[in-house]
């Protein structure tokens, strides 16, 4: 771990001095390159963290459950004290997320750099025709990031109208392009997407930042508010905090 890595980590944990912090997060104002990794390790830690709070929640359910007919539940023991040291560590990230998106990421595409984390590709279990042995192995190229050529092999697919996930395809092929910073065509392949398709709202989300990295908020704008209307809680949190920085 070099020094700067040093000095994020011990900002995230919140052991700088006053005078310490103060002088950091000035810095991250002024240097990009150390914002952006701040934003790494905190987005990093944030998920986490929070991943291992969700187990706790599961297990300490579970013992719950175990324990009802009871009536003795350990709240005080070693999962509840787990949990509450999750909790206490994430407000503190959630906090200092919420300062440096707040201080740093102003802009369109500085919103789209805060928010955008790409698709796993989806699991293949079928492979009855050719056609699906194709998806899998456009789907490995993708994992590879041999995204131009995973965009090449999808475009063929697409065009086979014996292909039955038309609509996933497109989301991936928008994916690909916009690792690629190729946004233009990124828009064109999510905006293709059924909206009766399973992939729809992911289009969706990822069309709005598509918008946000070519730097149009108000269509951006347009795309999360017919998300919040949607009867669902897809994605709500994110899609508010981005509404609330764009107003």
């Amino acid at each position: 771990m070099n020094e700067q890595e040093q000095l994020i980590e011990s900002y995230i944990r919140g052991e700088l001095s006053a005078a310490d912090q103060a002088a950091f997060e000035q810095q991250i104002k002024e240097d990009d390159s150390l914002a952006d990794e701040l934003r790494l390790h905190l987005q990093a830690q944030y998920a986490i963290l929070a991943s291992a709070e969700e187990a706790e929640i599961a297990k300490l359910s579970a013992r719950f459950e175990q324990s009802a007919s009871a009536r003795t539940v350990p709240l005080f023991g070693t999962y509840s004290r787990a949990i509450a040291a999750a909790v206490l560590l994430l407000i503190g990230l959630a906090l200092a997320l919420r300062f440096f998106l707040g201080s740093s990421a102003q802009t369109a595409p500085e919103l789209y750099a805060a928010h955008f984390v790409p698709l796993p590709s989806p699991e293949i279990r079928s492979q009855t025709n050719p056609q699906e042995q194709r998806w899998k192995e456009a789907l490995t190229l993708y994992d590879q990031g041999s995204l131009e050529e995973m965009i090449q092999a999808t475009g063929q697919l697409l065009a086979d109208t014996a292909f039955r996930q038309q609509s996933q395809a497109q989301l991936y092929v928008g994916l690909a392009h916009l690792q690629m910073n190729q946004t233009a065509p990124a828009i064109e392949a999510f905006s293709q997407v059924s909206e009766q398709s399973f992939s729809y709202l992911d289009a969706q989300w990822y069309l709005a930042l598509a918008h946000l990295k070519a730097d149009q908020p108000d269509q951006a704008k347009t795309v999360l508010t017919h998300l919040q209307s949607q009867p669902t809680a897809y994605r709500q949190e994110e899609i508010r905090e981005i509404m609330k920085q764009l107003e």
